[in-house]
């Protein structure tokens, strides 16, 4: 996360305007407060459902597509350096359809 911040203080990062923290991460409240001052509004992931939940037409005319981002992946970098990538709406539904037929393999 340092590196985010470092890299919107940089101006690298100029249009990252927010942050879904995932509370597993167990995130220091040094890097929130870090994160905050450099621009960057975060939020929980149950932040998001209780707003969601507590407005939830606000979105009802957004255009979703295949092809629209619905996350970004980052990696930490240990076989290499630290990337993102975009997983759109296409590649998240086909990731939902397969969990059908999970229970069918064995690992």
């Amino acid at each position: 996360m340092q590196i985010i911040i470092d890299l919107k203080t940089s101006g690298d990062l100029q249009n990252l305007n927010s942050m879904i923290l995932m509370e597993a991460f167990n995130i220091p409240p040094e890097l929130v407060t870090a994160a905050n001052d450099a621009g960057i509004a975060t939020y929980t992931v149950q932040q998001i459902i209780d707003e969601g939940k507590a407005h939830p037409t606000l979105v009802s005319n957004v255009e979703v597509t295949p092809e629209t981002v619905w996350t970004l992946c980052y990696t930490s970098g240990t076989t290499g350096d630290p990337k993102g990538a975009m997983i759109n709406q296409g590649n998240f539904c086909s990731e939902l359809a397969i969990l059908q037929f999970m229970d069918k393999f064995q690992f």
